[in-house]
Formats: C-alpha cells, structure tokens, sequence
C-alpha cells in the first residue's frame, strides 16, 4: 500500500489536482487523468517485475562471477601445480645425462606430431584406412632416421667395426634415408580411395608439414645436447623464462595488445620479458660455462643415468676460456679501469637471449593464429591448466634450429675445438696401414713446426 500511495502521489497528474480544474477543462483533464492511471499501473508493475528481475539478473551476474572466479583460481593452481611438476621432471632428466635429455626430446616431438596431426583427423575415417594411420608414424620414424647424421650416426662410427650391420646403415646413410622416403610415398598412393580422397590428401599435407616444421627442426635440439649440455639448456631455459615473464608482465602492466590474434599478449608483456630474459641469458651463461658437466661433448650415444657426474671431463672449449677485454672511457666509473676477465661464451648467451627475446615468441603467435584459424583453444589436453604439449613447446622449435646453426657458424668452426677423444677413437677404426700413414704425417708435421 505504502508504495501504490507512493507511485500515485508522485505521478504526473493526482486526483486532488483533477477536482480542482475548471469544468471547461474537465474532458481534457479526463482523458489525461485516464491515460496517468493507465501508466501509474504500467509503472506499477514495471516496477515489480524490474525488482524481481534486477535482483535475478544480479543473482546470476554474481553466480557467474563467483564461478569465475572460482574456475579461474582453481586453473591458476592446476597451472602452478603442473609448472613445478614439469620443471621438476626437467632438472631431474638433464641431471640424468645427455642420452635421457635426447630422449625426452624424442618423446615430446612424437606427442607435437601427434597433437599437430590429430587437428583435423577424423576417427571415422581413419577406421575405414587402418594402414593410413599407421603411415603417419612409418613417416615420422623415416624423418628420425634420414636426420641421424645430425646426432646418432657419429656417436656410432665407432661400433661400425664390431657390427657389420651398423657399417652398412653408416655407410649408405642417405640411400637408405631416400629408398624408406620413396617406399612411404608408394605406400600413400597405394592407400588412396575414391571415397576418402579429398581427407588422405588433406592429411599428407599436415603430416609433410608437421615433419618438415616440428620434427626436423626439433631433431637440432638433440644435436646441440651432445655437443655440450649447455646449448640444450641455456635455450631451452631462456624460452621458458621469456614465456613465463610474459606472462606475469602481461598480466601485471599489461595495457597493449602486441598480437591481433591473441589478445592475452601485450607489449607491454613481450618488452618487459625480452628485458628479464637477457640477463637471465648473462647469468645463466656465466653459471653453466664454469662447469665441465654443461660443456664438455658427450661422444657416447648410450650412457649410464647420472655417470656424466663423475666420468664426464675434457679440454675446455677456448670460448669458455676467460679474455681480459678493456673497459670503455665513459663506463670507467662503473668498472675501473681495469681490463676485466670475460670468456667469450658470455657474449654468446646474449646472442642466444636476444633470439629468445625477439624471434622465439613468433613461433607462439604462430601457433596462436592456427589455432585461431581451427577454432580452437589448445592443441591438446596433455598437461592440465596448459592445454597439450604443443601449446607449451611451440616456441622451443624455432631456437632449437638458430642455436645448432649459430654455434656451428661461430664456435664450431676452429679445428682445435673438435674433441681429441673423438679424434682418437676415430683413429682406431682406420686400418692398420692408414694408421700407419696417419703417424708418418703427424710425424712430419710435428717435425716441420719444430
């Protein structure tokens, strides 16, 4: 009652003010007194029915946000939880040695390739083609084996001897290599089927590009484990840590959108990471070239877990060794005058950082803008709170590659920074003439420098 007395009192026009016009006006005040009463009860009910459905929209805007955020803290700590797990697996499987690190390589190229060829595969007919699916994996095991001279085939050069059987796979390498190429391709032509012609050929194209982006690429990575621990870990690590800043930075300052196609990245996330992760690039330089475990070469391809702890030595690679470099004038005041003592692989860390910082995040935007173009958020469901492998490893493939070509371009080039053990173990496998004829030239040569 308060309120219908309420809502008539404050109308536009009261009955008292009706009673009070002049009879010539009386119609007119009528018809408009008729047409108050007719919205004094449209407000009426306006009003009730606004309240019941302001407090039931209020009610499911706070249930939505409550369960928001409830979902949104609950993935937070799964993310958290699973970030420790995997980076904890890391250390312990790099503690183990260079022979578990490229296999857990192995492992993760296979869940990319699987996750990368499962995008558009259909269940249904992959049933009808059997040998199709299993044609996949054939293609995947052909690449492994056509990309060996990169890293298994000189770690078994000096088996060949003992078992004929590796001599031959050494020695006709790339025959072999092209022949399971060919062979694969026939087998795929053999496979077509006029009802699924437009799939199989729409899955080749996935797999050839998945092979020739993913896998290949990746194969570097293992590559640059057995030429020293330090060119696996120092990428791999400045990766994660630009990843991980990004993120926080982002989520922090975060005001800019950097990507068109992923809203979650800003510019004010990528400089603030690529900062953090070049500096973690000189600190992390520093701490791994002052130990021998992290750059010695690994020449054997099967080792014993955790055995490089206590039988892992060598020469030092000259890039490790300390230069005295002169200071600037102007930076004086900040170091002295003093020439300080830097190797030159500090300078080579930068270099990987600033790769890290700039170049490597694309291979993340690219992953973002298929993902996008498939219209879907991850890849996979492998890890919980992160989406599948290939959403956290997409950016570890394009440095994988940059750091096997930047070390071999820049400190793999001096002859003297080849292994003597490699050497020596390459010698033993020649016959005992051209041993022979190995000693007379050494012998020469040593004599000519005297």
């Amino acid at each position: 009652m308060k309120n219908s007395r309420y809502i008539r009192n404050n109308s536009i026009f009261d009955d008292t003010e009706h009673e009070t016009e002049s009879d010539n006006f009386f119609s007119e005040v009528e018809l408009r007194r008729r047409n108050g009463n007719r919205k004094e009860s449209s407000e009426k009910n306006g009003h009730k029915e606004g309240n019941k459905n302001g407090i039931i929209e209020n009610s499911k805007v706070t249930g939505n946000h409550s369960s928001t955020n409830n979902s949104g803290d609950l993935n937070w700590v799964t993310r958290t939880i699973w970030t420790i797990i995997l980076l904890s697996s890391f250390l312990v499987i790099l503690a183990a040695g260079h022979t578990y690190s490229a296999i857990l390589v192995l492992i993760l190229i296979s869940a990319v390739y699987q996750e990368v060829n499962s995008l558009k595969r259909s269940a249904e007919e992959d049933k009808r083609l059997p040998f199709f699916y299993t044609l996949r994996w054939y293609w995947l095991g052909v690449t492994l084996f056509s990309t060996g001279k990169l890293w298994w085939v000189p770690l078994i050069e000096k088996y060949r001897r003992n078992y004929y059987i590796l001599y031959l796979i050494v020695y006709y390498h790339s025959l072999i290599s092209y022949v399971g190429a060919l062979f694969g391709f026939i087998a795929f032509i053999l496979s077509l089927r006029n009802y699924t012609l437009r799939y199989q050929f729409s899955q080749f194209g996935i797999m050839i590009l998945s092979l020739l982006l993913v896998v290949t690429q990746s194969v570097f990575m293992i590559a640059n484990t057995y030429r020293g621990l330090i060119w696996f870990i120092l990428p791999s690590c400045l990766v994660i840590c630009n990843d991980i800043f990004a993120y926080i930075v982002g989520k922090i300052f975060g005001k800019t959108r950097l990507f068109r196609l992923s809203p979650k990245k800003t510019v004010e996330g990528f400089i603030g990471a690529s900062i953090i992760t070049i500096f973690a690039a000189i600190i992390l330089g520093n701490v791994l070239s002052k130990s021998q475990i992290f750059i010695c070469p690994q020449n054997e391809l099967l080792e014993k877990p955790f055995s490089m702890w206590y039988e892992l030595k060598c020469d030092p690679n000259p890039v490790f060794l300390q230069k005295p470099y002169n200071i600037p004038p102007f930076l004086h005041f900040i170091f002295g005058k003093e020439p300080i003592l830097i190797p030159d692989s500090q300078f080579h860390a930068i270099a990987i950082g600033i790769f890290a910082a700039f170049v490597a995040p694309f291979g993340g935007f690219f992953a973002s803008g298929l993902k996008r173009a498939l219209r879907i958020k991850d890849f996979g469901s492998a890890i919980p709170g992160h989406g599948g492998i290939t959403d956290r490893f997409d950016c570890q493939i394009l440095i994988g590659l940059f750091t096997y070509l930047y070390i071999r371009a820049f400190i793999f080039t001096n002859p003297k920074s080849v292994s003597l053990d490699i050497v020596i173990k390459l010698a033993k496998m020649l016959p005992e003439p051209e041993i022979q004829h190995l000693i007379s030239v050494l012998s020469s040569h040593i004599s000519s420098q005297q």
